[in-house]
Formats: structure tokens, C-alpha cells, sequence
């Protein structure tokens, strides 16, 4: 590993923390947002600005608070919100818009391999140190190993939620409006590695 991708390690975008309070005080409110906060030992923290990349450590504090403090169905909905807004802020901000066109251009099936490649080109921002791969098959599938924010073993993560609502945004805006993805292998459950399977419903 470089040294560049030494000093990434441990280390993601921002939005993994941003976009997931922002839909849990919008959708929780300001009281259940702070106590969330408060557990995962992060009010100070975002009292400042969160700007660059933050330390995976920090995600993953916040997921746990999150399954501490609401019931497992809401902490998974707040996961695959925060997802789909990491999307939203991707679209509107760090995806160029002559390759938008690009895809446009297209036949939809060439847009959703030069779409992976142009993710996996960028996976430094989101894998903190993993590995991140595009499975062949059919369905074909995504791997982050091993996946930063979900444990090794014991509680279901919420990584591989946030992960899939952001990967299925996107595809859908870029690719097909009829492409699901959907978390298929999870670390916690004793894998290696995460992985998300892409389906595409019928039309």
C-alpha cells in the first residue's frame, strides 16, 4: 500500500456521518438525534465542521449508538435514508456532469459496468483501507472486504444498508430507474467480506 493509501486506511467520506444525522434529526427528531450522539461519545465532535475524511471508528460508534437507542427496523430505514442522500450529494456535487451525458449516450447495458468502474476508481473514499470489487456473475455482485462498517461478528451492521441505498441510487439515476440493490453476504454474519447483489425489477 502507498503511502497515500496508508494515511486513507481506517478513514472515510464524510457523508457516512453527515447525511445519517441529518435523517435522524429530520425523521427523529432534535431530542433522539442528541442522545444518539451523546452515546456514540460524538457531540463535540459535530459541533465542528466535519470536513475531509473521518475515522471509520467514528461511523461505527454512531451505528452502534443508533441500534442502542431505536428499534432495529428505524436504525435500518435511518441507514438506508442516509444512503440514498450520500447519493443525492454525489449526483448533485461530485459527479461530473460531461460524464453524466456520457451514460446518457449509452445503451443501459454499457452504463452499469462504466458506472462500477468510475465507483471503484473512487473506492479509496468509501472502504476505509478494504478492498472493493465488482463480482461477475448473475447476479452480478459488489464486494468491500473486509467491509469498514459493519463488526465482524455478533450485531447485524448497518454498513452494508447504507451501503446498498447508496449503490441503488445512484444506478438507478445513471443506469436503470428499475435497479435494486440489496445486501447479500454480510461480515457480521462470520463472511470475509460484504457483498451486494444488483438486481433490476421488471419493468
Amino acid at each position: 500500500m502507498s503511502a497515500a493509501g496508508s494515511d486513507r486506511a481506517g478513514r472515510i467520506g464524510p457523508n457516512a456521518i453527515l447525511q445519517l444525522v441529518a435523517a435522524l434529526r429530520e425523521r427523529e427528531g432534535e431530542g433522539t438525534a442528541a442522545a444518539v450522539l451523546h452515546r456514540a461519545g460524538l457531540t463535540e465532535r459535530l459541533a465542528r465542521p466535519v470536513g475531509g475524511l473521518v475515522p471509520v471508528a467514528e461511523v461505527r460508534a454512531l451505528h452502534t449508538a443508533l441500534q442502542e437507542v431505536v428499534d432495529p427496523a428505524t436504525a435500518r430505514s435511518l441507514a438506508a435514508e442516509a444512503g440514498r442522500r450520500t447519493a443525492a450529494y454525489l449526483l448533485g456535487h461530485r459527479i461530473p456532469g460531461l460524464f453524466r451525458r456520457l451514460l446518457a449516450r449509452l445503451p443501459t447495458r454499457l452504463r452499469q459496468p462504466l458506472l462500477l468502474a468510475a465507483i471503484g476508481r473512487h473506492a479509496w473514499t468509501f472502504t476505509g483501507g478494504g478492498r472493493f470489487a465488482v463480482l461477475r456473475g448473475s447476479p452480478p455482485r459488489l464486494s468491500i472486504e473486509p467491509c469498514p462498517l459493519c463488526p465482524a461478528s455478533g450485531r447485524h451492521g448497518l454498513g452494508c444498508v447504507y451501503y446498498a441505498a447508496t449503490f441503488e441510487a445512484l444506478l438507478r439515476d445513471l443506469v436503470d430507474p428499475r435497479s435494486r440493490v440489496e445486501p447479500a453476504v454480510c461480515r457480521a454474519a462470520g463472511s470475509r467480506r460484504c457483498e451486494l447483489r444488483i438486481l433490476r425489477l421488471s419493468a
